[in-house]
């Protein structure tokens, strides 16, 4: 196996349905593009299309600038074992090992997050009329770049679907772009992903997060209650999805499904009080305790020299001048 320093590894999730296998022998296709972030369309990052189920992976480096361990060059420390399935293959060699592989992680995408961005980017060209599916790739090529052409055609009615409104004619679908649908099926992933936070069996990381912040560590044995953990869950699903796709469309879809969080706003501001009371009320008691100790040292060291300085000290007194010298001279 020909394995060099600028060896790229790609790591995919597993394909979810057995449809989307193909035959050990098959060559899989899949081809790499840029796109457009829809967070902010003027950023492009790489993206990979398998095509065989107009799937997109969101490709991203693991750089591992976090290890405390690291190479002189400062990369991370990963090595990569790779074995041949077929150990006949590459002249028998049954694999090879990467000391240093820039390994790269694809995560599932949805286009509908890059459509929405566009869309509402350009939502007077979208939200009028019905459009074909090749006028609309026609007219965002216009507005966006050749890029759009790079999106299979099945990739685009797969999603124009999830913000569109639709009319069929002549058994040709038209689309025309509804803010409100998106805004929905914004929720709708919002809402998923909170499911996922509150029932996950592992105890994610998010569960444990929201549950640390919203602990009373100024209580013994205390019970957070439900709706707090229910809310505070919400405002980390609409902070994780929006913030990471659209974060314009955060304060829309708040507005529009009335989202109310002075319940868990109320109480982070009175349990940061509740933490900074106590927090002054030990530094009193430790001042309190500091000023005590110097005190009860000061009396003791002031003990002390009145002890010393109270003992009777024995005068020397010259020969011959004493009180019963008198009684002992020469006659």
């Amino acid at each position: 196996m020909n394995i060099d320093k600028d060896t790229r590894v790609i790591i995919l999730p597993k394909l979810a349905n057995e449809s989307e296998k193909t035959d050990t022998n098959q060559t899989q296709e899949y081809k790499i593009i840029n796109l457009p972030t829809p967070s902010d369309l003027t950023k492009f990052k790489s993206y990979l299309i398998y095509e065989k189920s107009n799937k997109i992976y969101e490709l991203n480096i693991i750089k591992g600038e976090n290890s405390s361990i690291t190479l002189k060059n400062g990369d991370a420390v990963k090595s990569i074992i790779i074995e041949s399935i077929d150990p006949q293959l590459n002249g028998g060699g049954g694999g090879g090992v990467l000391q240093s592989a820039n390994i790269i992680i694809g995560s599932a995408f949805n286009f509908t997050f890059l459509l929405i961005s566009i869309f509402e980017r350009h939502v007077e060209n979208f939200n009028n009329l019905f459009k074909t599916i090749e006028d609309i790739r026609d007219s965002l090529s216009s507005l966006e770049g050749d890029w759009i052409y790079e999106i299979n055609y099945d990739i685009y009615k797969q999603n124009l679907n999830n913000i569109c409104d639709e009319i069929l004619e002549n058994d040709t679908l038209f689309y025309k772009y509804c803010s409100r649908k998106s805004i929905e099926w914004i929720n709708n992933k919002i809402l998923s992903l909170q499911n996922y936070i509150l029932t996950s069996s592992n105890n994610n990381t998010i569960l444990r997060k929201i549950i640390l912040e919203l602990n009373d560590s100024t209580q013994l044995n205390h019970i957070i209650d439900e709706n707090l953990i229910k809310q505070n869950s919400l405002i980390y699903s609409i902070d994780y999805i929006c913030d990471s796709y659209l974060p314009f469309m955060k304060e829309k879809l708040i507005d529009y499904y009335n989202y109310d969080f002075h319940l868990v706003e109320n109480y982070l501001i009175e349990l940061k009080q509740k933490q900074k009371n106590l927090e002054i009320i030990e530094n009193n008691m430790n001042e309190i305790n500091s000023i005590t100790a110097n005190t009860i040292n000061n009396k003791n060291k002031n003990n002390n020299k009145k002890k010393n300085g109270s003992k009777n000290q024995s005068k020397k007194v010259a020969v011959g001048k004493g009180a019963l010298d008198g009684f002992f001279k020469k006659a």
